[in-house]
């Protein structure tokens, strides 16, 4: 049986070792913490470094170019944003052909649309008017007669003619037979009009509003396009005219809701590769 000295050396020796082994953990936290700290140091000068180059690269480049898109369009001014018919009358006048790169401009929204290139060498000749709010007038039929088309290009010298119908929020329309959209009666007003029934024609549904793509698919022969596309067919002309810069404005307040540029340049990689994804890589 160990003696009282036999037990103190064994409970100093537990002691002893107790406290080397206290000593190495915090020694070894102390190297941890100090490892650990240097790695987030490195790794905080990394993220402000390739936060850096984003921004001098993708982020300011468009936030300097078209610093305009944060005021106020005059349609947002007036409250009419949303109302189809004043983007059909901004398009018409940006599209013009009578108009500095009218035509130009809507042939990139073909390219934008991918349009075949017989018409955008077509839109390139500079023949064609457009009519706003088209009324179909004196139509034996029911189903076309006093219905309107939102856009209508008209070349009487080469022979053709562009359909455009124009949605923000509202979904194409169904007529009282239950069985005819809007798409259906502009086609069958372009193949039974005396006049243009002979022209080539080219039929494009020009909508926000997602829920008009399954229109496309049920009347046939008709375009799909969003203003996206359009948005991105004007940006390089912003700066040659005012209604254009200002109908920028607009289109930028429809797709963009809150999106403010002078917050765009972010401290935080994320905030900025947010931005790019969700604007700029839609313009480009």
């Amino acid at each position: 049986m160990p003696n009282i000295n036999q037990y103190k050396r064994v409970v100093g020796e537990v002691c002893r070792l107790h406290a080397q082994e206290k000593d190495k953990q915090y020694e070894n936290r102390r190297l941890f913490e100090k490892t650990a700290l240097n790695s987030l140091q490195t790794l905080i000068a990394l993220h402000r470094k390739e936060n850096e180059i984003f921004c001098r690269e993708y982020i300011v480049p468009f936030v300097e170019k078209y610093p305009f898109l944060n005021d106020n369009s005059s349609l947002a001014v007036i409250e009419k944003l949303y109302h189809e018919n004043y983007h059909s009358l901004f398009l018409k006048y940006i599209w013009s052909s009578q108009r500095p790169f009218g035509c130009r401009m809507f042939a990139d929204f073909l390219k934008e649309i991918d349009i075949d290139e017989w018409w955008v060498k077509a839109v390139r000749k500079n023949d064609y008017w457009i009519e706003c709010e088209h009324c179909i007038k004196d139509s034996k039929e029911q189903l076309l007669n006093r219905k309107r088309i939102d856009l209508f290009f008209i070349d009487e010298v080469n022979n053709w003619v562009i359909v455009i119908e124009n949605k923000i929020n509202s979904e194409v329309r169904f007529y009282s037979d239950g069985k005819h959209t809007q798409l259906n009666a502009c086609q069958k007003y372009c193949r039974k009009n005396r006049k243009f029934r002979d022209y080539k024609t080219l039929h494009i549904l020009l909508s926000y509003n997602k829920k008009n793509a399954s229109y496309i698919e049920d009347s046939g022969d008709w375009q799909n396009a969003d203003y996206y596309q359009v948005f991105k067919s004007l940006l390089k002309y912003t700066l040659e005219d005012a209604i254009i810069t200002d109908y920028a404005k607009t289109l930028f307040a429809i797709l963009f809701p809150q999106k403010n540029l002078n917050e765009a340049v972010s401290d935080l990689l994320h905030r900025n590769a947010w931005f790019y994804h969700h604007v700029i890589s839609k313009l480009q």
